[in-house]
């Protein structure tokens, strides 16, 4: 169980992690309508295809939260290291011959 009970003296330890996180949602609630505007006349541009990208980019976010779920809470140290290092090599390797220009 995760205590949310944070003293004065932890919160300066913590802040970090916290501008993370609501940076990287920041981020990705921005590219999400980018990405997806890019692509609606590829396949139409009908509010079809939009709705379709949105569900797609909120699956993949609730698939990552489901993953970071997982990893801390079934996982000791150890595996969870090489779950995220062998994750990390997957993305990097997909997407080698998939940037967009």
């Amino acid at each position: 169980m995760v205590s949310f009970d944070i003293s004065r003296s932890q919160w300066p330890a913590k802040f970090p992690f916290a501008v993370a996180i609501f940076t990287s949602a920041f981020l990705v609630f921005q590219v999400q309508p980018v990405v997806a505007r890019y692509i609606l006349p590829w396949f139409g541009g009908t509010a079809n295809v939009w709705t379709v990208c949105m569900l797609f980019f909120q699956i993949g976010l609730l698939a990552g939260y489901v993953y970071a779920h997982l990893l801390v809470n079934y996982l000791g140290s150890l595996p969870n290291f090489c779950a995220w290092q062998f994750t990390i090599a997957v993305s990097f390797r997909t997407s080698h011959n998939t940037i967009i220009c």
